[in-house]
């Protein structure tokens, strides 16, 4: 049976329970995650509440700011607002560095926050409103990944409760749901935030357009010989197979069951724009 001629959203069975393969996240996204995790660790045990506190110099509010939040104001995350951080990092950070390398997501994260760090900063002097909502999580990087994954996989397809499902899109509309909950929740108070949102969604197109912080992509491993990719023709393979060479190749070296969901979306959307040529 030649590859494209298999459903891959079947489940796979072993015995019989469903066994589900999981990934942990690359590297540099398993860092932000300890990072993160910390820093709310330490909000979490630390006294907010009297004047002087120290940690007050890291956060961003409506009131007079500190230059220096506006590069610490990420790891000031408190309240529930950890579980979307951490979630999203996961998700959209994990993705973005396994397809478009560590470098594109440090950059993307480090422009994001800096660029919505100095927003929220200027509007607060600009609005003098101590009602605007704190802006104490990194959402200038969370900005840029949304866009970046609306960008670069709106034609890729996951595995979402048992269906395929565009993963570009769903970024999009998650963040869409975030963004129309700040506003139906803080209405006025929400300015800074946005304008924060906005300006780390430049983040995307500077590090794409601009030649001084280009970021190259990856040099891409070249995959052991699949014995799938034996059934096609040269010039097949190079338009049909050239995204998927190495999930062909593990399936070769560990079979199928050792795939993800990912991988597994991966290989069906490819084999149904095969079917489509």
């Amino acid at each position: 049976m030649a590859w494209w001629e298999r459903d891959y959203t079947e489940s796979r069975e072993t015995g019989a329970e469903t066994r589900r393969s999981f990934d942990w996240p690359p590297p540099a996204t398993m860092t932000l995650l300890m990072l993160h995790v910390l820093a709310f660790a330490m909000m979490f045990v630390t006294r907010l509440d009297t004047p002087n506190s120290p940690l007050r110099y890291l956060m961003l509010t409506g009131g007079a700011n500190h230059p220096l939040a506006i590069a610490t104001h990420p790891f000031t995350t408190s309240g529930w607002s950890i579980i979307i951080v951490l979630y999203a990092t996961w998700v959209l950070g994990g993705r973005i560095e396994r397809r478009l390398g560590t470098r594109r997501l440090l950059r993307l994260y480090v422009y994001g926050n800096l660029l919505a760090g100095g927003a929220y900063y200027v509007a607060a002097l600009v609005l003098k409103s101590p009602d605007l909502v704190p802006l104490t999580y990194p959402v200038g990087a969370l900005a840029a990944w949304c866009l970046t994954a609306w960008r670069h996989f709106r034609d890729e397809m996951v595995m979402l409760w048992g269906r395929l499902a565009n993963f570009g899109k769903l970024a999009a509309i998650a963040g869409a749901i975030v963004v129309g909950l700040n506003i139906m929740l803080y209405h006025s108070a929400s300015t800074g935030w946005l304008i924060a949102v906005i300006a780390g969604c430049v983040a995307m197109p500077l590090a794409e357009t601009l030649p001084i912080i280009r970021v190259s992509q990856p040099r891409r491993a070249v995959p052991a010989r699949s014995r799938f990719s034996r059934l096609e023709t040269p010039a097949t393979q190079q338009d049909t197979t050239s995204d998927i060479d190495d999930i062909l190749a593990k399936i070769t070296e560990h079979g199928l069951d050792s795939l993800t969901d990912e991988e597994r979306a991966r290989l069906e959307a490819a084999r149904r724009a095969r079917l489509r040529s």
